[in-house]
């Protein structure tokens, strides 16, 4: 990692201190230096503004938990722990950063424009989880029977359930549970003795 790396993903942990402490609209360019421990200008040599801070914390915060779903997945055990594990470490820590503070709210609110990158994110997602039902087809796991959904689809079924549980306003633990649950159900329905 660069030296200029580094001082980004400081500023951009920064930013994330000060929108869950202050929310994104009370949080000011001093704040994020602060916390970062560097001078406004110092910040403005890397960030334009708060928007691009934004935009580049949501990018970071995405390339994290991806990261860790995809260590998740490729991991052993059972297929529906490691899909468990993904969804905690993507979706799960994607909650309890949002709800985890009072702020949440305001930071899903916010419209700035994120959604290439909220996108590419469900993509690689998507990819990331079908990857994992096409291995644990190959080593006899799973069975994505012919007439059936593919593991593609599979992949989308399971995020959209992910992404359905939040509508039920769980604190951070129970929806980590539900989301083991869910992959465990899902992984039971394609068994090879079904």
């Amino acid at each position: 990692m660069t030296q200029q790396t580094d001082k980004r993903e400081k500023v951009l942990d920064a930013a994330l201190a000060c929108f869950a402490r202050y929310g994104f609209r009370r949080t000011a360019m001093r704040d994020i230096a602060q916390q970062a421990g560097m001078s406004r200008p110092a910040l403005y040599l890397l960030f334009k503004n708060k928007t691009d801070i934004y935009q580049a914390l949501v990018a970071l915060v995405f390339e994290r938990t991806l990261s860790a779903a995809q260590e998740a997945l490729d991991g052993d055990g059972p297929l529906a722990a490691r899909i468990g594990a993904a969804l905690q470490a993507n979706e799960g820590a994607l909650y309890a950063l949002i709800y985890g503070s009072p702020h949440g709210p305001e930071l899903l609110d916010i419209h700035l424009d994120a959604t290439d990158i909220k996108r590419a994110a469900a993509a690689r997602a998507r990819t990331m989880m079908a990857g994992a039902l096409i291995r644990a087809e190959a080593e006899g796991e799973i069975n994505l029977r012919a007439d059936g959904p593919n593991a593609e689809q599979v992949a989308d079924m399971i995020l959209a359930a992910a992404h359905g549980l939040k509508s039920l306003d769980l604190d951070v633990a129970a929806y980590k549970t539900r989301l083991a649950d869910l992959a465990q159900i899902m992984v039971s329905g394609l068994s090879v003795s079904c």
